[in-house]
């Protein structure tokens, strides 16, 4: 997918962070659930805010697992810096 307001803001073997910019002063953060993998820069619950125009974060695990808590706490920072570079 070539999606200008698409990028990727972190990314381990195990999960990717996907940041989906409309603009909007409202950003939410989606995980996908146990049967969906990261595919690209796809996540879950895309299509409502491509439709709604609405910002959105998501995390996507590359593979069946429960987030795992090194990589989250990595990318946790990387979230925050994304969000709050919004407010500035």
């Amino acid at each position: 997918m070539n999606d200008v307001s698409r990028k990727i803001i972190f990314e381990t073997e195990h999960l990717v962070v996907i940041e989906h910019d409309f603009g909007t002063e409202t950003v939410f953060v989606t995980f996908n659930e146990m049967g969906i993998s990261a595919k690209g820069t796809k996540y879950w619950g895309d299509a409502f805010f491509e439709k709604s125009r609405i910002s959105a974060i998501g995390v996507m695990s590359k593979k069946p697992n429960w987030y795992p808590e090194d990589d989250m706490m990595r990318a946790i920072p990387a979230i925050l810096e994304t969000v709050r570079l919004r407010t500035h």
